[in-house]
């Protein structure tokens, strides 16, 4: 089924580009508002590495931790 996004709407957030990966006290403080990104967003898109192993795990995934290179993080556990 296809939904309609109003395009004007749309807010891409990308985790590495906004959390702080220098500064700890940053980076903390970064990790601790991710619950209040993720209770704002109404869709999270899980990106996949273009590879045969990570394709087939993420078409057969029923839970983020069975992805490639993704579940085994703790923030992307939050998501």
């Amino acid at each position: 089924e296809k939904e309609e996004i109003d395009a004007s709407s749309i807010v891409i957030w990308c985790d590495f580009a906004c959390i702080d990966q220098d500064d700890r006290d940053l980076q903390m403080r970064g990790i601790s508002s991710l619950v209040s990104y993720a209770a704002r967003s109404d869709l999270v898109l899980t990106p996949v590495q273009n590879e045969p192993g990570a394709i087939e795990a993420f078409t057969s995934a029923r839970h983020p931790a069975d992805l490639l290179n993704y579940g085994e993080r703790a923030w992307c556990r939050l998501e």
